[in-house]
């Protein structure tokens, strides 16, 4: 597992790398986990004018990349 943490000007990025086994980011899943996350996200950047936060996710049979960017979170 990699993880990094990155500063850009007023953002905050983070990106955690593994080399499992991946998955289908776009399927249908039967747990609540990344629903809740996007759900959660959507709800803060809706009621935030100048903070958002952008999640990505890559997965594939070589492993899964997480990119969470906090926008606008550093002064």
């Amino acid at each position: 597992m990699e993880i990094r943490i990155e500063k850009n000007q007023k953002n905050l990025a983070y990106n955690i790398k593994d080399n499992g086994r991946g998955f289908d980011v776009t399927a249908a899943h039967k747990g609540y986990g990344l629903r809740l996350v996007n759900e959660r996200i959507s709800l803060f950047n809706q009621s935030s004018k100048e903070k958002k936060i952008n999640l990505k996710i890559n997965s594939d049979k070589q492993g899964t990349v997480v990119m969470i960017t906090l926008m606008n979170w550093l002064e």
